[in-house]
């Protein structure tokens, strides 16, 4: 029975056709944020039987993230030997959901996945190419704004809890899928956040120059804090129009609130150095003086001790 169903076996096996499939990845560029996507182009080649009969080896391939039809610059089908071989150049555009959490200190996968359109794993199967499959190294050290750590080909199946209808099917399918990861990190991060934050910590700074102002100079006292709250207003808008807003707290939503809190607690120190000043008697200005000088430092001190451990 063992030997029976090991011959079974391997005719079913036999009846699946394999096509090797490889990727060379020439460049990665147009990294949008705001627009969820990115661009690349990138050599595709595949090796498969003469005797496989399909009717446009290109058709038969689907693009999952793409989120347009890749365009195809060059290919063409060649016979090497008892092999078919198709190679073709792609470039398009290709959906990613960028993590923005800890940006600027953000780490981003680049996935592509290629799927065999019309059929499934019991018909045909990829096999990957590992030896040739690679990315152009001389790009790899040429991006501006990232460096690329590591990248990986390989081959998953695809499982849907649908037949697409196929009635030799039951309850679900599955499809060869061919799949390259690249990831990269940011470059010089710290560099990044503080351009990004250079106006938000002038803003504070300003801000906590309303303690060497004399309570009774209401003008210049508040309007320093209410100017440096705008400003920091104006900084979030600013970084928002270049990094997508989430649902989610990110690292620098955590410094803009900061920011925002300690702005507040200088606005309301004032208020009450104010009231003890305007009690107009010796005790009551030196206690507003104390107020300001332990409020200046405590301020200070605590807002970049706290700015410190947000970011490590």
């Amino acid at each position: 029975m063992l030997f029976i169903l090991f011959v079974n076996s391997n005719k079913i096996f036999a009846q699946k056709d394999t096509i090797t499939i490889g990727a060379y990845v020439n460049s990665l560029y147009d990294f949008n944020l705001t627009d969820n996507s990115y661009k690349t182009e990138f050599w595709l080649w595949m090796k498969y039987n003469k005797n496989l009969k399909l009717d446009s080896i290109q058709n038969q391939i689907e693009f999952i993230n793409a989120k347009s039809t890749p365009h195809i610059q060059a290919a063409s089908t060649n016979k090497k030997g008892n092999l078919n071989w198709y190679g073709a150049k792609y470039s398009g555009e290709f959906e990613k959901n960028w993590d923005v959490n800890s940006f600027p200190f953000d780490k981003q996968k680049l996935k592509i996945t290629i799927e065999s359109g019309e059929y499934n794993t019991d018909k045909l199967i990829f096999k990957c190419d590992d030896k040739n499959s690679k990315l152009n190294k001389l790009y790899a050290n040429s991006l501006d704004e990232w460096e690329i750590k590591n990248y990986k080909f390989y081959i998953k199946n695809i499982k849907y809890d649908t037949t697409f209808g196929d009635p030799t099917l039951n309850k679900n399918s599955s499809y060869s899928a061919f799949n390259f990861e690249i990831n990269i990190i940011r470059k010089d991060p710290y560099l990044v956040l503080f351009k990004l934050i250079t106006g938000l910590l002038v803003a504070f700074i300003i801000s906590c120059c309303v303690f060497f102002i004399k309570p009774i100079n209401v003008d210049p006292r508040f309007g320093l804090s209410v100017g440096g709250l705008f400003a920091a207003i104006g900084n979030k808008y600013i970084i928002e129009g270049k990094v997508p807003v989430t649902n989610q707290i990110t690292l620098l939503d955590n410094i803009h609130n900061l920011t925002f809190i300690y702005i507040l607690l200088i606005t309301i120190l004032s208020v009450i150095s104010l009231h003890y000043y305007e009690k107009n008697n010796e005790a009551s200005k030196r206690k507003s003086q104390l107020i300001d000088r332990v409020s200046f430092i405590s301020i200070f001190l605590s807002y970049f001790i706290i700015l410190f451990f947000i970011i490590y």
